[in-house]
Formats: C-alpha cells, structure tokens, sequence
C-alpha cells in the first residue's frame, strides 16, 4: 500500500525541476474502502483492490493507462498497446507448439502500435538442452525460418541456442542445463514485425 501511496502523491504533485517555485496542489483526493482516487487539473489516478487484483487507472491529457495485478501476473494497457508477464502459463496466441512435457515458468506477450508483437516463454524440463534445441529448431522451420544452431558443453554446463528468421519473424530458443540443477530451463522468444 505504502507504493500505492507514493505513486498518488508523485502523481498529484507532479515532478517540477529545482528552479521552479513550487505552487499550492490543486489535486484532490477521495478515499473510500479499498479505493483512492486523486484528480488534478492535468488527469486522475484510481488505485482499486479487491481480494487478491489490485488495478491503477491513470489518465493524463487524454492517454490512459491501466496496470492490473492479479496474483503472478501483470497486465500493463495503454493506448499504445498492451503488455502481460508473470503468468506460469503459455501466453494467448503463443505462435509455437510447446514442447510436451515442460512446465511452464513464465510467460509474457507485447503488443504495441507501430512495432513488433512480442512473445516470450521460459519453461523446465528433464529434457537435455540438445532435445529441447530439436524441437523448437523443427518448430521454426515449420513456420518458414531460416534456422542456425550452436551448442556448447562445458564443466558444469550445456547451452544449445537455435535462432530464426524471416522476413517478418525473429525467433530464438536458448536451452541451458546446469550439471547441478539436474534440470534444463529454456527461454522461447518470438517477434512478429506487423
């Protein structure tokens, strides 16, 4: 809650450089249950919780943001795009297969006007960084990618890295294993220029 406050009073204030002599705040405050919401005469800032969601709306000189925080997982939306990490699932429209068998660490998805559209997942499994690279090497061909591989061994730890490309997609799927974990994690990302 401590945050929370911090971000409306920042908000009310408004940040002004050292040299600028500071004028009374025509912010004002409501407080009501689990809502506080604080109106200046350049936007408003709502902060609601309920349960385990906590939401921020901000709109300033006509952009709104929205920031909801539910459990592992958080969803920024503004009028640019929107983007959600922190969910131990596969994002929505994820354009791969996942590999059977993984558990699924995390998992974030981006997009925004004007540039790429953004998937990331990380996952685990008993599988060697060599069956993880086959899988997602086969997976990027499917749709089309020019694909190069590398793997390394070392010590303590195996990495195998496919990477892909076309004229519209960069994809890449980074695969370690330390010999001390005992387990492999990966990181599959995707981008789509639109």
């Amino acid at each position: 809650m401590r945050i929370v406050l911090v971000f409306l009073l920042v908000f009310a204030c408004g940040c002004r450089k050292a040299s600028e002599k500071a004028e009374p705040s025509a912010a004002k405050v409501e407080v009501g249950g689990d809502k506080v919401a604080v109106q200046t005469p350049n936007g408003r800032a709502v902060v609601e919780k309920s349960g385990d969601t906590t939401v921020i709306r901000t709109t300033e000189e006509g952009k709104a943001t929205t920031i909801t925080a539910k459990g592992d997982t958080t969803r920024v939306q503004t009028n640019d795009g929107t983007f959600t990490m922190g969910e131990k699932k596969v994002p929505e429209g994820f354009p791969l297969a996942v590999m059977p068998g993984v558990t699924v660490e995390r998992g974030a998805h981006i997009t925004q006007a004007d540039s790429p559209e953004v998937y990331q997942l990380s996952i685990r499994t008993d599988a060697s960084p060599a069956q993880i690279a086959d899988f997602y090497e086969k997976a990027f061909k499917e749709k089309g990618l020019k694909v190069n591989r590398t793997e390394t061994r070392g010590d303590e730890t195996t990495q195998a890295v496919v990477a892909g490309e076309s004229d519209k997609v960069e994809a890449s799927c980074v695969a370690v294993r330390d010999a001390k974990a005992g387990r492999s994690e990966a990181s599959i990302y995707w981008s789509a220029h639109k």
